[in-house]
């Protein structure tokens, strides 16, 4: 639609209303669809596509940060009153960002509860499996007991990872947030464009150039994210590794990975992922 030459006050009230209007619309045509039996209507890790549907639609002057906050309002409001829904989040160090990426990601109607460390939210919404959290991006550093050990497989019950946030970067802005995670109980769902997250747990003698070397032999592009110790135990190493991909819990490239590896690999699985969505502003057209 071509944009009109002049505009009226009484125009953009017109406008105003029409959004009103649909607003209401679509919760009506939410209700009904719940009503359907076996459709699942709620929080979907596949959501990350409409960002980007969002994102490559997007033209003229209103912010697209803004855009961005109202799209992911209507999309969880579907969620508020309806289920015993609470969002956990990291309230360490930088809580306020924290709790900014929470509400950002999952919207103003849900309640929101902090917690002192990572590991206390995997906890929380492994102890809930309809809540989900907000958890700091993993050190790269080795750490002893790390919070994403206690992520689930796919296929598994619990939490695990469903976003990566925020969604718009804006590299050394005013609104520059720290990287984090959304983890939840809900599973990957495949979009076109997506990143999977692994859990690899690896004897002592493998580098993790020889890790990296047979993830590329059996076709998995990744990087190490982080590593850690389960209870401090020495005789194995246990890493985080992002893939480019959409890697299930089934997915051939795994028992590949295992085969490959030998002893020197005891477990390969898949605890999350996401579809690429964050967006930088270095990205966005002027």
């Amino acid at each position: 639609m071509a944009p009109p030459e002049s505009s009226t006050i009484a125009d953009i009230l017109a406008i105003d209303e029409q959004i009103h209007n649909l607003l209401m619309q679509r919760a009506t045509a939410v209700e009904t669809l719940r009503k359907q039996p076996g459709v699942y209507w709620g929080l979907r890790p596949a959501d990350g596509a409409e960002v980007r549907r969002l994102v490559a639609r997007h033209r003229g002057s209103f912010p697209l940060r803004v855009a961005l906050h109202i799209w992911r309002e209507i999309q969880m409001s579907a969620l508020a009153g309806k289920e015993n829904f609470s969002v956990h989040v990291y309230a360490g160090e930088n809580a306020l960002a924290f709790w900014d990426l929470a509400r950002f990601y999952f919207g103003a109607a849900l309640p929101v509860i902090g917690h002192a460390t990572a590991a206390a939210v995997v906890h929380a919404c492994a102890e809930d499996r309809l809540s989900c959290g907000v958890v700091p991006f993993p050190e790269s550093a080795e750490n002893v007991s790390p919070w994403w050990a206690q992520l689930a497989a796919a296929g598994e019950g619990g939490p695990r990872i469903i976003a990566r946030l925020p969604l718009l970067k804006q590299d050394g802005g005013r609104f520059d947030y720290p990287d984090a995670y959304a983890i939840g109980s809900i599973m990957q769902e495949a979009t076109g464009a997506d990143s999977s997250v692994l859990f690899v747990e690896t004897n002592q003698e493998l580098s993790r150039a020889r890790l990296q070397a047979l993830l590329k032999q059996v076709g998995i592009t990744a990087r190490i994210v982080a590593a850690g110790q389960e209870g401090g135990r020495s005789t194995s190493r246990e890493l985080l590794i992002e893939a480019q991909d959409f890697v299930s819990e089934s997915d051939p490239r795994l028992t590949a990975l295992l085969v490959a590896g030998g002893e020197a690999i005891l477990r390969a699985v898949t605890v999350g992922g996401y579809a690429d969505m964050q967006i930088s502003n270095k990205d966005l057209r002027p």
